[in-house]
């Protein structure tokens, strides 16, 4: 059985109300990216950011940019890089979000992940295994 947008976000909302621990909160952005879902990995973001600190980055989930940059979800990566520039940079088990770019042969993203570097337009380390 497909859901709807709608019908996934009520499904969020009603695990955060049943269980709202940071780890799963995490691991469901996570997951979220990582499917493809990007309005739900922002609702998870949304409720991380809740439950921190103003200006705080500590806890935050930077990994989720590899799997978002993976499926496309340049929102998700923006939120993320807009916490903090040098997540572009981040290495999880081997991957970086460029390297996932180039891997799922997606020119747009990379181009994308390049121009959104953390200097002001200097972007991503160039060097991957996409050529």
């Amino acid at each position: 059985m497909l859901l709807t947008l709608q019908g996934r976000l009520d499904m969020v909302r009603l695990i955060v109300e049943c269980k709202k621990d940071r780890k799963t909160l995490v691991r469901s952005a996570v997951v979220a990216a990582d499917k493809g879902h990007e309005e739900v990995a922002l609702y998870w973001l949304n409720v991380l950011d809740a439950g921190r600190k103003k200006g705080s980055t500590q806890g935050y989930p930077y990994h989720v940019v590899i799997p978002a940059a993976e499926r496309g979800l340049m929102k998700v990566v923006g939120r993320v890089l807009a916490q903090e520039s040098r997540t572009l940079h981040l290495v999880n088990h081997n991957k970086t979000p460029l390297a996932m770019a180039c891997k799922s042969n997606q020119l747009e993203r990379v181009a994308q992940l390049i121009a959104m570097g953390p200097t002001g337009g200097h972007g991503a380390d160039v060097p991957c295994a996409c050529h």
